[in-house]
């Protein structure tokens, strides 16, 4: 992958108020800190996930964090 691919840790992912928290250069990373951040009561709770940013276009899919 190009090294402009970021991945975004967001709160309320995909609703209103939606905000990123934490930008990673890898999926790795950013699972870890929000594993080691949050819970997973909040992660459920404040519908946590994790996005792609690549080139400013923004995906949660195939990339998507909790069960699905």
């Amino acid at each position: 992958m190009p090294s402009n691919v970021q991945y975004v840790v967001v709160e309320n992912a995909g609703y209103e108020g939606e905000c990123d928290v934490a930008k990673f250069g890898t999926r790795w990373a950013a699972e870890r800190w929000m594993e080691r951040t949050y819970s997973a009561r909040e992660i459920d709770a404040l519908h946590m996930d994790i996005c792609i940013e690549e080139d400013g276009q923004r995906t949660y899919d195939p990339c998507g964090f909790g069960p699905q």
